[in-house]
């Protein structure tokens, strides 16, 4: 996959959900990443992430949703476009199951 490179970025902390992340004791921190949702006829549809491992947040994510599998290099790659990243990652798509007839 070819981008521009993400940035993590703090949860607002002056609003109802900093509020409750700050006194509940959860970082108000979302590391670096991309949102993924992938969809094939016949198949279950993937929503994930991919994180940036050189992210200094990558422990401090409010969502908790940085797993070791979702973690990626992002190599530089030229382009014409200017300064572009490439991260490989494979999606392993499960079969969606037939439905039945009602």
């Amino acid at each position: 996959y070819r981008t521009v490179r993400p940035k993590g970025y703090g949860v607002p902390d002056d609003g109802p959900v900093g509020l409750l992340l700050a006194r509940a004791g959860y970082p108000l921190h979302r590391p670096a990443h991309l949102h993924f949702q992938i969809r094939a006829r016949g198949f279950e549809t993937i929503t994930t992430h991919i994180y940036d491992h050189s992210d200094p947040h990558l422990n401090e994510d409010a969502l908790f949703g940085v797993k070791a599998e979702l973690v990626r290099t992002f190599e530089p790659a030229s382009s014409d476009a200017g300064t572009m990243y490439e991260v490989n990652v494979t999606f392993v798509m499960a079969r969606s199951k037939p439905e039945k007839n009602r």
